[in-house]
């Protein structure tokens, strides 16, 4: 087949692309972007020290009901995570803007849909313990103390890959032999007196606690 002459000038062209790109900010491909989510880590102060705040998720909730998770929510178009994470926490615990205080980004997660979660360390002040009862069952907190001297439950969990029934399996190597590679990850529990904190919500928890020791701030 006869190919198309091509009339781009490829020097212009080849800058134009770093013009234009260069300094933008990667994001995610469109496949995983829906339910990009950021959460704040939400820290209080009580007379047991600092502690870690967690949400239990109504009953009433279509995802994740009964589940341990941090305030947050998915990023609107147009919005930046950290606004995001604010956003969701003022509506979940009642709060004002100016109670939540920013302390620092921590790197993103993989959620349960594979999309990221974004979360953020926050201290609340003046909190008396208020939660939306659409969205919340309860709250409790842990010192951070208690994570310093207590390690998670680790045990791995593989993710397969399933195809629909007209999956184009000739259209790969080896056909229906093609060997689909198995992703591992560990999946964290801790065990505490009030509810298990599981998933991802103790996989961030432990990222915030091994972030602490490695700055010998605890």
């Amino acid at each position: 087949m006869k190919q198309e002459q091509s009339f781009i000038n490829t020097d212009q062209w080849l800058q134009t692309i770093k013009d234009k790109w260069r300094h933008r900010t990667p994001g995610y491909l469109s496949r995983i972007r829906h339910g990009t989510a950021a959460v704040v880590i939400p820290l209080i102060e009580t007379d047991r020290g600092v502690e870690i705040l967690y949400e239990v998720r109504s009953d009433a909730l279509m995802t994740q009901p009964g589940e341990v998770s941090f305030p947050g929510g998915k990023i609107e178009a147009g919005e930046k995570p950290e606004a995001a994470a604010v956003r969701e926490t003022m509506e979940e615990l009642m709060i004002e803007q100016d109670q939540i205080e920013i302390l620092a980004p921590m790197d993103g997660e993989n959620g349960p849909s594979g999309a990221p979660i974004w979360p953020f360390v926050g201290m609340l002040r003046d909190f008396e313990g208020t939660f939306s009862k659409d969205e919340v069952d309860h709250l409790f907190s842990i010192p951070i103390n208690w994570f310093l001297k207590h390690e998670p439950l680790k045990h791995k969990a593989a993710m397969v890959t399933l195809t629909d029934p007209d999956f184009p399996y000739d259209l790969l190597p080896g056909g229906r032999d093609y060997q689909f590679k198995k992703r591992y990850r560990d999946i964290l529990f801790y065990q505490t007196e009030e509810a298990v904190i599981w998933g991802v919500t103790a996989q961030m928890t432990y990222s915030f606690v091994q972030f602490l020791k490695s700055k010998n701030m605890v």
